[in-house]
């Protein structure tokens, strides 16, 4: 017979950490975002968290003779619906992290389902809505039987896709020869645009005495990215940011790679990659928009698949977001949507039926599948690297190569990459010849 237990603290569970772990790689989809150490630092530096004032830990733990064999781990939040206060139950980890899902052995996936489900209904007098985001099609957690009408109401939206890479290929030059011609044109192109304007350089390492650096490298980029005008960067809080320095340091389920582009000295892109599992994660990326047209996201993006191949990666994954981008660096779409199950007759579920009501009377105008529209309206100019950061910056790349992580060059980086770098003028010269 399942048991379900509901921890309120990660405390009570702190003992069975290993078993926990060792569930997760066991399951069908193993990831970093489901590690007890993963929770820890997500709970200690949520951002949108008032610790102790409007949430409580929900995390459940199917148990058979007192082994854990599955585990769902959720919070409930204070909410307000039409001016009403109420609560929501939801994800532990709601931003981040990778389509949150149950934790169990693929044979025991549908029964620690059924036995969550059944504990959420028997408390369902404790929340109004229920909503589990990013469920592709294939998630356990979309078999929402036990919360049929007449008590509950039930619906699903589309949801932030995933795009992840699989690696079938031994080398960057094999993945580039792969690509149409004109994309192969297009990648070649920015990389040697970009290389034509200045100096340029190459820094990357995942040896958890540089990454501090290099992130402190990393966020000089940040001031001059449409992501601060989007509110977007990893410091725009400071428990975000803390967030993000714990994930270089020891207790982080991840070791973490950071690749930076410098242009006569200064940062104009970077990455930060996780491994995982022999899975690579891309968690972060920035460029300085004043380089936009020559795309030096994209030639720090190669760089990450360049060590996703090489490292010998089952997966890059990019995660959720901008997948007609990510699409066209041969990832997979895997397409979700949240599950939201309301309380009927509670404020929320009236609220979402007033919501549909609206939508289908004024529905909005899709954008096309091409439009970013976080970065379309963060329409402030490219920043200028600030006063005195120039001597920072050298700073800390000094400090690196003590550690002896040193910048590679233009020649360096060249011989690493499936096409040339010469001066366009140069290399089109070239190949009208040929």
């Amino acid at each position: 017979m399942l048991e379900v237990h509901c921890a309120t603290s990660l405390e009570e569970l702190a003992a069975r950490r290993e078993e926990l772990n060792a569930l997760n790689l066991a399951s069908r989809l193993p990831d970093p975002f489901s590690t007890f150490e993963f929770y820890e630092l997500y709970c200690e530096h949520d951002e949108f968290r008032r610790h102790g004032v409007d949430t409580q830990l929900w995390f459940l733990t199917v148990r058979e003779e007192g082994r854990i064999v599955g585990y769902l781990p959720l919070r409930r939040a204070r909410d307000r619906a039409l001016g009403i206060g109420c609560w929501k139950v939801e994800f532990l980890a709601t931003h981040d992290n990778d389509r949150p899902h149950l934790v169990a052995r693929p044979t025991d996936e549908e029964r620690c389902r059924e036995a969550v489900f059944r504990w959420l209904r028997a408390h369902d007098r404790e929340w109004s809505s229920l909503e589990l985001k990013q469920q592709p099609a294939d998630s356990t957690l979309r078999e929402t039987a036990p919360f049929g009408a007449p008590r509950h109401y039930v619906r699903t939206f589309p949801n932030l896709e995933n795009s992840s890479i699989e690696i079938r290929w031994k080398t960057l030059r094999e993945w580039f020869r792969e690509r149409n011609q004109k994309r192969r044109k297009n990648i070649s192109r920015q990389f040697r645009m970009l290389a034509e304007l200045g100096r340029l350089e190459h820094l990357g390492s995942d040896d958890p005495a540089a990454t501090p650096l290099l992130f402190e490298l990393y966020r000089t980029i940040e001031a001059r990215s449409w992501k601060a005008h989007a509110h977007a960067t990893v410091a725009r809080s400071t428990r975000r940011l803390e967030f993000f320095r714990e994930l270089l340091g020891a207790r982080s389920p991840l070791r973490v790679r950071i690749d930076l582009l410098l242009l006569d000295g200064v940062p104009v892109a970077g990455l930060v990659c996780g491994a995982f599992a022999k899975r690579l994660y891309a968690i972060h990326n920035v460029f300085d928009d004043a380089y936009a047209k020559v795309g030096p996201g994209g030639s720090v993006l190669l760089l990450g698949l360049r060590e996703a191949i090489e490292g010998g990666y089952l997966t890059f994954n990019l995660l959720s977001g901008f997948g007609y981008y990510k699409a066209r660096w041969a990832a997979e779409i895997t397409p979700t949507e949240a599950v939201q199950i309301f309380r009927v007759g509670s404020a929320r579920f009236l609220q979402a039926l007033a919501g549909e009501m609206r939508r289908k009377l004024f529905a909005p105008a899709e954008p096309p599948p091409d439009f970013n529209l976080v970065r379309r309206e963060a329409t402030a100019a490219p920043a200028a690297v600030a006063a005195g950061e120039r001597e920072r910056m050298g700073a800390l790349v000094g400090e690196l190569a003590r550690l002896g992580v040193v910048a590679a060059g233009q020649d360096a980086l060249e011989r690493t990459l499936p096409f040339s770098l010469r001066r366009a003028a140069e290399s089109d010269a070239l190949e009208a010849a040929s």
